[in-house]
């Protein structure tokens, strides 16, 4: 489920995501997931019409998730990750960069049971909103950091 969620995120960046790409079960999210995910959604196409604007974009991503720790209840967990990307690179006046950015994050997702299972409640950076990739947003921040690079 966590690795969807990652997978889901960073395909947002891409002009194309790949169709038979992992995706998030709407069903396996809460309320509140679901609202940072949409707040986040908006917040990185307006990045990528930006970065489009000065002639770049992204081709593909890559990510991995790897759980660190897993603690909690019968009724709701906390699980630690890293999550590591790469973003390709395209200039609309040189092509395809040699050089991928590259990105490593340290987040805790929350899940909450209930009584359709498990659900993916919330996922926030332990570091706080500096160098996040271009596809996070840290929900922890005010709304009205919308369209902010």
């Amino acid at each position: 489920m966590l690795d969807a969620a990652v997978r889901d995120r960073t395909a947002g960046v891409l002009p194309t995501p790949a169709p038979d790409g992992p995706s998030l079960d709407e069903t396996k999210s809460s309320d509140k997931f679901k609202a940072a995910r949409d707040r986040e959604r908006v917040v990185v196409a307006e990045r990528k019409v930006k970065f489009h604007r000065v002639g770049f974009h992204y081709t593909s991503a890559v990510t991995t998730v790897l759980v660190t720790e897993v603690s909690g209840t019968a009724s709701r967990a906390t699980v630690r990750f890293d999550e590591t990307g790469t973003l390709f690179l395209a200039s609309d006046a040189t092509g395809p960069s040699d050089v991928p950015e590259q990105y490593r994050i340290h987040a805790t997702a929350t899940f909450l049971r209930t009584g359709h299972g498990w659900v993916l409640d919330e996922v926030l950076p332990d570091d706080g909103p500096f160098g996040l990739p271009f596809s996070m947003v840290d929900p922890r921040l005010p709304s009205d950091t919308a369209g902010r690079p």
